[in-house]
């Protein structure tokens, strides 16, 4: 059966790395490091990943465009490093160059000269090492090379890096107030590291780097380093960050240093007073090129006003502009007084640090990476501390008003479960990072013209905890339930305001009137959300007495009930308060589900004994665990599933076994006794078993249940002729190459054929078309040949879940036409969220 599969959606958090992305002004498109992988996002256009390459088998830590985007340099924590070449016609990259024994760990800095005059590229790892490549693309499958080599020793660990062309060298004596064009083959390379110094190196693709300087002044380790993109008088600015959270800008100069100014070797001779006074030293450093040209360096400015870490420094491309990112979430843009040269802020933006926050209390994150972009560079986009891109953009070239835009989000550490609403309406997504996200199409959007693409945002935020998240189920529109890496599930429901926005922008139809609360808020030292209720003074108040204590509030009026919701606003302005606590469980709970008609919550958790592995029972009208536990399994159950129609449950486990229960019809009124007999069990699967799944035929009553295992098999399961031994019988097995981590399958009316998706242990996804004959003792299943879907669209790291949307008819016009949308919704340990579109 043909089918087209395409990318829908692609949600993954960036890295917390500061040279984990880059931007490509020439075909505008951002690259970022998200896990193993390194996402294309082209922010100026588009609300979606649209690419992603897959290559790297440890967290991406650098990546950088090279020769106008022509190549892509990446590294990883393991030590490599790869070169990716450019598809000029899909603006998409491919693999062409591996580096994976020549760094022994991290690739902790990188940096590439701009432009295709002559590039060089400089890596720095935490053994020590720094390292220096020509890019030649003459040579099409080996473009870079290494130039050379340098070891600053175990103790020391290089941190930030930067790159510039020298400016080359003025036949006059006399200064020229004129920039000089750069020198093709002449570089000047910074490095800082973990000691208090910048250091220098100067050489080319032909000649290997030596050092030349090292900038004293600094009181702290240095992390962030930028050469200016212009040169005002004949100049280069470099500018330096720290740890002691200032910023200082060094001028590079042509020509020999003044012989009135102190020399390197003759300051280093003086004693200081005081470290203040060897922070504003004014020596001059010598440069000297293998040529003989000369060069020299001394300290400029000293710039104060972060209150933390500096993160990332980058100059403007085209004013004498410097933007600075630190730990203390803020973003600042720095210019020169035209009268009195002190460097002064215009700008500020970013977000407001929490009360206490910072790296001296423990604190991790702030702003990591910021950039402009655009061809008239009046868009900012910045990368926070929750790997959420944020944008802002200038009102107009002569404003200090940047208004904010909306970016990309999405987990930063593995996703463990997704669930469609029960309407199919938005998808619920749960992650190790401790969040429960809500994406969805934003199909009321007043900006997308008629037969146009929709585009998929994160609605809300709905659950932000603190343990890792685990399972998540829907029950309603209005209503779902998680379990974190804890005993107890929670149950959460949906405000006024939120309930408002999803009616607004995706077709929801939440009675809002019937709704209690308006807000939520996490309180202090609190794991999890509670209900403000009354009117707008009153969440006010919590609102405040939350800030005093750190937290925040949700209030019913700050948010834009017409559209997706920002960063700032997902954080702490769509929280869902928590209605009930399930509790029973005597370890961490793994998997959970819900029946067809929503009245039953099923849950299992981690065991080694069958007195743990146990599956237990709760009433969703009354939230009461009254039901009797089922028990058969003897170690952790990993999946569980209601057929369609709630006759049966089936469950799976670590033990190799699944096990098959029947509803006895006792009424779940009828307190302490079990509502589920034990039909059928089997250990067929010689690994553990992963997933399950259900298949119905109401119009011949007949049930088919598949099972997924590590034995790299999918097995197929119906009742048995009357005349058998047993009341189940296996009627198929589907082999694949990997193990199979996750299942689930769907009719297709358009096919008259069932489609059975299968995540495997690699990340890869397969579809096989199913021939089902629901006939009494004549069921058989016959698998057409598996369809793998394209690599390029699938994730790089274990399946953790997949599910079909069971009302695609509520989709219609997804992508600007009339049909309905088959939908798989995935969650991988790569930390991404996708969905794929099913055509035939």
């Amino acid at each position: 059966m043909p089918l087209s599969i395409s990318n829908e959606l692609i949600a993954i958090g960036a890295n917390r790395h500061v040279d984990s992305s880059d931007w490509d002004d020439t075909n505008e498109i951002l690259a970022f490091g998200g896990g193993h992988l390194i996402n294309l996002w082209k922010p100026l256009t588009t609300s979606n990943i649209y690419f992603s390459l897959k290559g790297h088998t440890a967290e991406v830590t650098c990546v950088k465009f090279v020769e106008n985007g022509a190549l892509i340099i990446s590294a990883s924590a393991d030590g490599q490093v790869n070169v990716w070449q450019r598809n000029d016609a899909t603006l998409t990259y491919s693999l062409l160059q591996e580096f994976g024994d020549h760094h022994q760990q991290s690739v902790t800095t990188l940096t590439a000269t701009r432009g295709a005059i002559s590039s060089v590229i400089v890596s720095g790892s935490s053994d020590g090492h720094l390292s220096f490549w020509a890019v030649d693309l003459s040579i099409p499958d080996s473009p870079v090379s290494l130039i050379s080599n340098l070891n600053f020793g175990v103790s020391t660990l290089p941190l930030a890096s930067a790159i510039t062309f020298l400016p080359q060298q003025n036949s006059s004596s006399s200064p020229s107030p004129s920039p000089s064009p750069p020198s093709q083959d002449q570089f000047a390379v910074a490095v800082g590291n973990t000691s208090k110094y910048t250091y220098i190196y100067v050489g080319g693709p032909d000649q290997p780097f030596t050092e030349t300087a090292k900038l004293e002044g600094q009181s702290d380790w240095v992390r962030a380093l930028a050469f200016s993109h212009v040169q005002p008088n004949g100049s280069i600015y470099l500018a330096s960050g720290c740890q002691d959270r200032y910023i200082r800008i060094w001028n590079l100069s042509q020509g020999k240093y003044d012989p009135l100014a102190p020399t390197d070797d003759e300051d280093n001779n003086k004693d200081y007073e005081d470290e203040q006074t060897r922070q504003l030293s004014n020596k001059v450093y010598p440069l000297y090129t293998s040529s003989g040209a000369a060069y020299n360096m001394k300290f400029d400015a000293l710039i104060i006003g972060h209150d933390d870490w500096i993160y990332s420094l980058q100059w403007h491309p085209s004013k004498l502009q410097l933007m600075s990112s630190s730990a203390d979430s803020s973003i600042m843009i720095w210019s020169p007084d035209e009268l009195s040269g002190v460097w002064l802020s215009k700008t500020q933006l970013g977000d407001i640090s929490i009360k206490g926050a910072s790296t001296a209390t423990g604190a991790y994150g702030g702003m990591w990476y910021s950039s402009w972009i655009g061809s008239d560079n009046r868009t900012i986009i910045s990368l926070s501390n929750t790997g959420a891109w944020k944008c802002w953009t200038q009102v107009d070239n002569e404003s200090h008003i940047w208004k904010p835009e909306r970016g990309i989000s999405g987990h930063f550490k593995s996703v463990t479960d997704v669930s469609w609403s029960t309407d199919g309406r938005y998808l619920l997504s749960t992650g190790l990072d401790k969040t429960t996200r809500l994406f969805a199409p934003w199909l009321k959007d007043p900006n997308t013209p008629p037969g146009t693409k929709h585009k998929w945002y994160e609605m809300a935020r709905p659950q932000i905890h603190g343990y890792d998240m685990i399972a998540i189920e829907s029950l309603s529109p209005s209503v779902f339930v998680s379990a974190g890496d804890e005993k107890v599930l929670r149950a959460f429901n949906i405000t006024k305001s939120l309930a408002t926005l999803l009616n607004n922008t995706i077709g929801l139809t939440i009675d809002t009137e019937s709704l209690s609360s308006g807000a939520a808020t996490v309180p202090a030292l609190g794991l999890s959300n509670k209900a403000v209720t009354g009117d707008a003074d009153v969440v006010d108040d919590v609102a405040e007495e939350d800030k005093d204590l750190g937290t925040e509030a949700t209030e019913d009026i700050g948010i834009d009930e017409t559209a997706p919701p920002l960063e700032d606003q997902l954080q702490r302005l769509t929280l869902w308060p928590e209605i009930e606590k399930i509790y029973g469980h005597g370890y961490e709970v793994t998997t959970l589900a819900i029946s067809h008609d929503r009245s039953l919550v099923v849950s299992s958790c981690k065991a080694n004994s069958k007195d743990h592995a146990v599956i237990r029972i709760t009433d969703t009208e009354t939230w009461q665990k009254e039901f009797k536990p089922l028990s058969f399994h003897t170690l952790t159950p990993t999946s569980l599933k209601f057929s369609p129609d709630d006759k049966y449950l089936l469950s799976v486990s670590r033990d190799r076994t699944w096990a098959l229960w029947q509803r006895n019809g006792t009424s779940i009124q009828e307190t302490g006794n079990s509502i589920f007999d034990l039909v059928e069990t089997s250990k067929l699967h010689t690994r553990i078993v992963w997933d399950c799944c259900w298949a119905y035929i109401p119009e011949n009553k007949a049930y088919f249940f598949f099972t997924a295992s590590r034995d790299k098999t999918v097995k197929v399961w119906t009742q048995a002729p009357e005349n058998s031994d047993k009341k189940w019988e296996n009627v198929l097995g589907i082999q694949f190459k990997e193990p199979v981590t996750a299942i689930d399958v769907k009719y297709i009316p358009e096919t008259g054929k069932h489609v059975l998706a299968a995540g495997l242990d690699d990340g890869s996804i397969s579809l096989v078309a199913l021939m089902i004959n629901p006939v009494a003792d004549e069921k058989k299943v016959e698998a057409e040949p598996a369809v793998k879907v394209d690599a390029t669209i699938t994730p790089s790291g274990r399946i953790s879940k997949l599910t079909w949307n069971p009302h695609p008819e509520n989709l219609v016009g997804l992508d600007g036409d009339k049909t309905p949308s088959n939908l798989i919704a995935i969650a991988s340990e790569d930390r991404s969220v996708r969905v794929l579109k099913v055509s035939v």
